[in-house]
């Protein structure tokens, strides 16, 4: 035999039975998967509706109808909701009163915005459910209530309004 015949021989005997075994080797091995993970802080997230809100005409001694207000926690927190009022708001919106209790006229659990100011808190609500992904709600009534208002101040009629700022904390 020649040697370049011989050398090819040896190429080819060292690819069958050395380099093969080895390339195929890999099949036989664990297989695995990769995997990943985006840990996020809890968040604290309130959907709130409506959010606006006309009160209407009202006179002095009168209150206005009231109004349903959802809050929906979209977060991943318990958290308690505090109403407070913009800051420089005409003094009339002192008489903004929720209920959280029955919304009706003859309801007796109205309380004022300022009843909040301190520890008192409007609402408590359950963050999403983890296991259905469930949104927790919760249901206040707002109304302007004008019944001991006896303000002589009132020099014209005129539109007013201001923001009602919800204040939602970790509960």
């Amino acid at each position: 035999m020649n040697k370049r015949a011989i050398a090819i021989f040896i190429l080819f005997f060292a690819s069958t039975f050395l380099i093969i075994p080895f390339g195929n080797a890999d099949q036989y091995n664990d297989s695995s998967i990769s995997l990943s993970v985006n840990i996020t802080e809890p968040i604290a997230r309130i959907e709130i509706s409506p959010n606006d809100i006309n009160l209407g005409q009202l006179t002095p001694g009168y209150y206005t109808n009231y109004t349903n207000i959802t809050f929906t926690n979209k977060g991943t927190l318990n958290v308690s909701i505090t109403p407070q009022l913009d800051e420089g708001a005409d003094k009339i919106f002192n008489y903004l009163e929720f209920n959280t209790a029955s919304c009706s006229i003859s309801s007796t659990v109205w309380h004022k915005i300022n009843y909040y100011n301190s520890s008192n808190e409007l609402l408590s609500i359950k963050k999403i459910d983890p296991d259905t992904l469930e949104e927790s709600k919760d249901f206040a009534c707002l109304r302007l209530n004008l019944m001991k208002y006896n303000d002589t101040e009132i020099t014209s009629e005129e539109d007013l309004s201001t923001n009602l700022i919800f204040w939602v904390m970790p509960a």
